[in-house]
């Protein structure tokens, strides 16, 4: 990660589970994350939210569907016949 970059979803809750596992009855959720200027990485409140969680699984579907399709779709390329005036 550069400086300055947002701490990805996936890393904010592995830290979290890695420091609760080192101290015994530490649950994940009574860990807060913190980036490099002391922003709040991961939201417990917004973990817990269905609505959160369903957006999030959402916006995967269709960076995944996308991609797909991105990958399917050739590059339209400009004929050389075709002139511009």
């Amino acid at each position: 990660m550069k400086h300055g970059d947002e701490v990805p979803r996936a890393l904010a809750l592995a830290a979290a589970r890695l420091v609760s596992g080192a101290v015994a009855g530490l649950p994940a959720h009574n860990v807060e994350v913190l980036d490099a200027t002391g922003k709040v990485a991961l939201t417990w409140d917004e973990e817990q939210d269905a609505a959160t969680v369903l957006d999030r699984k959402l916006a995967r579907e269709e960076q995944r569907y996308a991609a797909k399709i991105a990958s399917r779709s050739p590059i339209p390329r400009p004929s050389s016949a075709c002139r511009l005036t």
